[in-house]
């Protein structure tokens, strides 16, 4: 049920059609059940009541449309943009019937190297930690310390720690790192990554497909010829799967000056893309940089807070 005070801080945020803000929410996993290993994943069934209230409430657009419209001064209020990061099988398995069951528009900003693959390099780590038979993993070997993992919190918070340290290495030592982890267990999942298949189909039904990457690596950390690849190639690979033009990059990592920098942001835009995104927190306005675009997770796990800090986010941001 939502409350008084819900519909009243929404019907302030909506503010009118002067407002012309817009809210990209970001998502990344969605899975079937909660999972002690990706605590901040929304499942099935919370996609569900987003979405709901997302169709109700909410004026949602397709991408390209909203971003032409709010250029355009026509951006109707309480306007919102879905995205879905990185490429999972789950985004087409289980996100994509109930975004068609609410007629609502999404993009997917799919890492062109993953396709067809069984994991992302931050899985393998995931993974690994978790199928790890032994009540303690010695990874001295590697210089990533000892760590207990006898319960669930435990196997959480190490495979935390360990993406976190992997994550800004050089882009060839990550890779070394997760090939000697995976290594360490006899059986991993498999098919965690979209298909060219399942991204043609998306395509096919209307929704929006965009860039990530290749190999979605931290593009502040590779040489210009490495990361000049991963911002062209990835959108001429993605192009041949669909048919169409891939108007949108989505910055791996995505905190400008961290892991971009307007370098990158001036080659995005000479290979022939029409927007980028990060992932700066922020509701994005006629001022915003286009090639920047900030966007927000919503992380809470009840309608009147979910509500809440939607209506937060035009009210403040």
């Amino acid at each position: 049920m939502i409350s008084n005070i819900t519909e009243f801080c929404l019907s302030i945020a909506s503010g009118g059609s002067k407002r012309q803000k817009l809210i990209l929410l970001i998502y990344h996993r969605v899975i079937d059940q909660p999972d002690y290993m990706y605590p901040s994943s929304i499942t099935t069934e919370e996609f569900n009541w987003q979405f709901a209230l997302l169709a109700s409430k909410f004026n949602v657009l397709p991408l390209t449309e909203a971003l032409e419209r709010l250029q355009s001064g026509s951006l109707p209020p309480k306007a919102v943009c879905i995205t879905f990061d990185d490429g999972y099988a789950d985004n087409y398995l289980h996100a994509m019937p109930i975004l068609k069951q609410y007629s609502l528009p999404a993009s997917f900003f799919v890492v062109s190297g993953m396709i067809n693959q069984d994991r992302m390099w931050n899985d393998d780590v995931v993974e690994t930690v978790r199928c790890y038979p032994e009540p303690v993993l010695d990874l001295g070997f590697l210089n990533l310390g000892r760590h207990s993992i006898k319960t669930a919190d435990e196997k959480f918070k190490v495979a935390e720690r360990l993406v976190k340290t992997i994550k800004y290495l050089p882009f060839s030592e990550r890779n070394r790192l997760c090939k000697e982890l995976t290594g360490l267990v006899s059986e991993l999942p498999t098919g965690l990554m979209l298909t060219s298949q399942q991204i043609r189909h998306l395509s096919d039904q209307g929704f929006e497909i965009g860039s990530h990457s290749v190999n979605h690596p931290i593009l502040k950390g590779l040489a210009v010829k490495e990361w000049r690849h991963e911002i062209l190639s990835s959108k001429a690979e993605l192009e041949n799967i669909t048919g169409k033009q891939v108007k949108c990059f989505a910055y791996p990592n995505g905190k400008f000056d961290t892991d971009f920098s307007h370098e990158h942001c001036q080659y995005v835009k000479e290979c022939g893309y029409t927007a980028a995104l990060s992932t700066d927190w922020g509701c994005v306005t006629p001022r915003s940089d286009i090639w920047m675009l900030p966007r927000f997770t919503p992380w809470d796990h009840t309608p009147n807070r979910f509500l809440l800090r939607m209506a937060q986010k035009y009210l403040f941001a």
